[in-house]
């Protein structure tokens, strides 16, 4: 019911089931915001917001939560911080899974700069992000990149160099596939 009636309504004009509220409604809202599953304080609710903000799933602060939120910033899943977060974001910015630095974060973001997987510095991650730029796969420098991007331009599959890449480009033009 809790997924179903947040995928179509989303906070609903009119109520559902259970409103114990003053606010709209759906499904055992017992505070004054618009509410789903289980909201138990101010602000719109999803499934057990115990906070002010807008919540999802166990929202136990002041932000807008996803999955156990604890604390003041949007929240997903296990976020112990004031930032947004995902999984298990442990400092002020966004995160995604074990984000545990000040960035927006996605999996096991140590730094500073927005993360996928395990992001290690200031630029956007992706999978093993060790530099400043946005990354994706093992991208090791500060230009955009996608799997194993060694350099500063925007990467695919292991691009060791300064253009755009594809797959296995080493040099600074735009590659494709085997292209050395």
């Amino acid at each position: 019911m809790t997924v179903s009636g947040r995928a179509e309504g989303g906070l609903r004009a009119s109520g559902g089931d259970r409103d114990d509220a003053s606010g709209p409604g759906g499904v055992r809202d017992d505070a004054s915001g618009a509410g789903g599953d289980r909201d138990d304080a101010s602000g719109p609710g999803g499934v057990r917001d115990d906070a002010s903000g807008p919540g999802g799933v166990r929202d136990d602060a002041s932000g807008t939560g996803g999955v156990r939120d604890d604390a003041s910033g949007a929240g997903g899943v296990r976020d112990d911080a004031s930032g947004a977060g995902g999984d298990r974001d442990d400092a002020s910015g966004a995160g995604g899974d074990r984000d545990d630095a000040s960035g927006p974060g996605g999996v096991r973001d140590d730094a500073s700069g927005a993360g996928g997987f395990r992001d290690d510095a200031s630029g956007a991650g992706g999978v093993r992000d060790d530099a400043s730029g946005p990354g994706g796969v093992r991208d090791d420098a500060s230009g955009a990149g996608g799997d194993r991007d060694d350099a500063s331009g925007a990467g695919g599959d292991r691009d060791d160099a300064s253009g755009p890449g594809g797959v296995r480009d080493d040099a600074s033009g735009a590659g494709g596939v085997g292209m050395i």
